[in-house]
C-alpha cells in the first residue's frame, strides 16, 4: 500500500455522503407538535371558560386536552429522533396525529396533517444504496513510465500511485 503523502487541502477529494438526511421529516414533525401544543392551550382556555360559565362537560374538554398535550409531546420526540430510527419515529408521528385528533377533534387538523406527513415521509423514504465509484483510469497508460510497474489507485486522494517510484500519476 502506498505511503500517505501530505497533500494540500484543495487536492483532497471528499467522499459524498450516501446517508439520507431526515431534516424535512424532523422539521415538519416538530412544527406539527408545536402547533399541537398551541391547540392544547386553546383547548384548556375553552375548558376554563366553560367552567366559569357553568357549561356542562367542560371538565371533559380539560381531560381531552391532556391527551392533546401527550400526543404533541410524542410527536415532537418522534420527530427529534427520526434520524436514528426513521421507521419507528414515523409510526409514532402518525400515532400522535391520530391521538391528537381524538383529543381535540378538528382543532387538531393542521398539527395532524403536519405530523402525518412527517410520519409518512419517514416511513416511505429509503436509504440510498452505497455506490462504490469506479476509479478513473490513469492518464497515459496503466503502468508507470519510469519503472513499468502498474499504478495503484488511492481513493483517499483520488489519484494513481506508483509504489516503486513513490510518485502520483
Amino acid at each position: 500500500m502506498p505511503v500517505p503523502v501530505a497533500m494540500p487541502a484543495s487536492a483532497k477529494t471528499e467522499a459524498r455522503s450516501n446517508k439520507v438526511t431526515r431534516t424535512g421529516e424532523m422539521v415538519v414533525g416538530i412544527v406539527g407538535g408545536i402547533f399541537g401544543f398551541l391547540v392544547g392551550v386553546f383547548e384548556l382556555f375553552i375548558s376554563g371558560l366553560g367552567k366559569v360559565f357553568g357549561v356542562a362537560g367542560a371538565a371533559g374538554v380539560a381531560e381531552l386536552s391532556t391527551l392533546t398535550f401527550f400526543a404533541s409531546t410524542v410527536g415532537i420526540i418522534a420527530a427529534a429522533v427520526v434520524g436514528m430510527k426513521p421507521r419507528l419515529s414515523g409510526a409514532f408521528m402518525i400515532l400522535a396525529a391520530v391521538l391528537g385528533l381524538i383529543g381535540a377533534s378538528m382543532f387538531y387538523a393542521i398539527p395532524a396533517i403536519l405530523l402525518g406527513v412527517g410520519g409518512l415521509l419517514a416511513l416511505i423514504r429509503k436509504e440510498r444504496p452505497i455506490e462504490t465509484p469506479m476509479p478513473p483510469s490513469p492518464r497515459a497508460s496503466s503502468y508507470c513510465m519510469k519503472c513499468g510497474k502498474p499504478w495503484i489507485y488511492v481513493p483517499q486522494y483520488g489519484k494513481w500511485y506508483c509504489e516503486t517510484c513513490k510518485i502520483y500519476a
